[in-house]
This record gives C-alpha cells, sequence and structure tokens, in this order.
C-alpha cells in the first residue's frame, strides 16, 4: 500500500497532552475546498484522524472543549514541545473518507473520545 500525504498549510499547532511527554498534536485547516479541517497528528507525523467544521470558530471551541491548547498560548510548552514535521501523512488506520470515524481515540489506541 503507497502512502498517502497530506498537504496541510497551517503550522498553527494545538495539543493535547496525553502524559508523560506524550502529545496528540492538532492542525486547523482552513485552505481545503470542503471548508475547515482539523487534523490530529501523532508524534510520527500520522494523521490518526480528521474532522470537518463548518468555521475556524467552531474547530477551535471544539478544541478547547476537548481539552487541546494552542501551542501559541503556552510557553511552557513552546520550550519544550518538538512539533511533528512535515510531509504529514494518512496513518493506515484511519478510514477511508466518507467512512464512518471510530468514536474514540481508543480505536487508535489513545483512549478518549472525538467523536
Amino acid at each position: 500500500m503507497q502512502t498517502q500525504f497530506v498537504m496541510i498549510c497551517s503550522r498553527d499547532f494545538w495539543f493535547r497532552p496525553l502524559g508523560a511527554d506524550t502529545r496528540v498534536w492538532a492542525l486547523i485547516d482552513a485552505f481545503s475546498a470542503e471548508g475547515i479541517t482539523v487534523y490530529l497528528i501523532n508524534g510520527e507525523s500520522a494523521i490518526i484522524a480528521s474532522r470537518q467544521f463548518r468555521t475556524r470558530h467552531d474547530a477551535r471551541e471544539t478544541l478547547r472543549a476537548e481539552g487541546y491548547v494552542r501551542l501559541l498560548e503556552d510557553r511552557n510548552a513552546q520550550a519544550t514541545a518538538e512539533v511533528p514535521d512535515a510531509p504529514f501523512y494518512v496513518d493506515r488506520r484511519m478510514p477511508a473518507q466518507g467512512a464512518a470515524a471510530p468514536a474514540t481515540w481508543s480505536d487508535y489506541g489513545y483512549g478518549t473520545s472525538y467523536a
């Protein structure tokens, strides 16, 4: 199976700590034809989930409600965090385009809800 790479223009990283030095990263991409897409990315630059939103505001509010923090707003994290590098690629466990997304992070091995 060939690796599928995704061009994400934003580098405005959000993160959610999952434990000692483990984070899930999020990027809000407003440049796709389908509207606003939030990509969730692991530390190895793999896209582990994505979700569509109508507005950037909706995407930001959902991320905040789910415990994500904008990296630019956390000076401590800025000093220690290593953000994933492009190119970003689709994790093979991620559902195909149009398929139902898993209801929980545990379906991806991360343990908390993202539905």
